[in-house]
């Protein structure tokens, strides 16, 4: 992990809207609005054509090696390449190349993508889950299903935000909590977390998204049938693969009162389409739990050095809050719900 600090908010891209939407027009033909996205490592802009066409265009960190970008980019291609739109980005070529040089303002040279746009509202932003759990597990299970059949070099990688890392992680950075009482619960969290290595170790692996957060879960309710999409495959590598589930568990649970109920309905529908096995069942509390010490942890980092960033630490204190809740939970309670579900 010790390169966090060179690849993280420290080097974030700083180009204007009026920067974007030239880039946009030079190297892409595009003569539209640009509008800056919420990000934290990059810089995205929404870029909405006079004709209605949108699109993203991101910047990326100048720290960002190309090979990620290259396995993104691929990873994409690969969920489409049977015909059927899964609700993910498309890159966009131009000249033939997906993946484009640009030079800042100030002179530092920046990867540059465009990718088709996802329609939907964020799942944050949407008040009632409950018609919308199962179907959420049906959509990441098919993800990973189709995930399964790629690989790519560049997806073996050492990320902070891969749970296989959020020992480490969490424990580097708790030290960062400034209230004593809330250290030291994440202290013994991960402690409890630390017990369980031998399982999480034995866990089956595959190409993962990473981050099915509840900002980039996206529900297109503007059609007949409402339709799910996910964005931001900045975060995707080689992991455990029930991490892409144990990830949208700990956003989906966020303002629930019965979020353990909510998980369980979850995992009940992901496991009708990709068989968990014993294992995954059983590290699926633990992992939701390190999802969440790791997520607090790197909020108290992030707010000492960009402050200014709010999507950093937008869902600090919700995460607070069910970490809190799930303290009273004891774990058998939480896998005899899952498996109740999944048997």
């Amino acid at each position: 992990m010790d390169g966090f600090e060179d690849s993280s908010v420290a080097t974030r891209p700083q180009w204007s809207v009026g920067q974007a939407a030239e880039l946009a027009r030079e190297r892409y033909g595009l003569d539209g609005e640009a509008t800056e996205l919420p990000s934290e490592r990059d810089q995205n802009f929404k870029i909405a054509t006079a004709d209605g066409e949108t699109f993203v265009l991101k910047i990326s960190n100048p720290a960002e090696d190309r090979r990620i970008l290259e396995l993104q980019d691929a990873a994409l291609r690969h969920l489409r390449s049977d015909g059927v739109d899964r609700g993910t980005p498309e890159p966009i070529p131009a000249g033939g190349e997906t993946i484009l040089a640009a030079d800042g303002a100030d002179g530092t040279s920046h990867h540059v993508r465009l990718l088709s746009w996802v329609p939907g509202e964020p799942l944050a932003k949407i008040r009632d889950h409950d018609g919308l759990l199962e179907p959420i597990g049906h959509f990441l299970a098919e993800l990973d299903r189709r995930l399964a059949g790629f690989e790519h070099p560049a997806a073996e990688r050492e990320f902070y935000w891969d749970l296989r890392c959020g020992l480490d992680v969490a424990k580097r950075y708790a030290p960062e909590i400034a209230d004593p009482g809330r250290r030291k619960r994440v202290d013994r969290w991960i402690a409890g977390i630390a017990e369980h290595r031998r399982l999480l170790e034995s866990l089956p692996r595959q190409v993962i998204q990473g981050d099915a957060n509840d900002y980039n879960i996206l529900i297109d309710r503007m059609v007949a049938e409402p339709t799910i999409g996910l964005i931001d495959f900045g975060d995707m590598g080689r992991s455990w693969r029930v991490a892409d589930l144990a990830i949208l568990l700990a956003y989906a649970m966020l303002h629930k009162t019965d979020s353990l109920s909510v998980a369980a309905r979850i995992v009940g529908a992901y496991h009708g389409v990709l068989p968990l096995d014993e294992n995954e069942i059983e590290a699926l509390f633990p992992l939701v739990r390190l999802r969440l010490c790791t997520s607090v942890a790197l909020a108290a980092y992030h707010r000492r050095r960009a402050p200014d960033n709010t999507y950093l630490t937008v869902t600090e204190n919700p995460a607070w809050e069910l970490l809190d809740a799930l303290d009273a939970v004891d774990s058998k309670q939480a896998l005899d719900m899952f498996c109740k579900e999944t048997s």
